[in-house]
């Protein structure tokens, strides 16, 4: 049963990445300014930080790769919003004529 948790965390934690990396593919075409903001790079280091020591608290190697896999993908939300954040520019309200 345990085991079986473990691998519907995984599939879930994969397609949470791939719901991470589309925001983060969406917000760099929108020219946006969250690569500005401090609050996406602390989500994602607070978030990959807990996960990596919450799999290391659970001795259960289903629960440590789910929690290892989530923590891998806030790292590398953080390391492309640093990439995106001199890319980004701020949203510009509507110029009327």
């Amino acid at each position: 049963m345990t085991q079986a948790i473990g691998v519907i965390l995984i599939f879930v934690n994969v397609i949470c990445a791939f719901s991470v990396f589309a925001q983060i593919r969406l917000t760099y075409h929108r020219k946006n300014d969250v690569g500005v903001s401090w609050v996406p790079y602390t989500m994602g280091l607070t978030n990959a930080l807990v996960g990596l020591v919450y799999s290391f608290l659970i001795s259960d190697p289903p629960f440590i790769v789910a929690n290892l896999a989530w923590a891998s993908v806030n790292g590398i939300m953080v390391l492309l919003l640093l990439i995106y954040r001199h890319a980004a520019k701020p949203t510009t309200g509507v110029e009327t004529e």
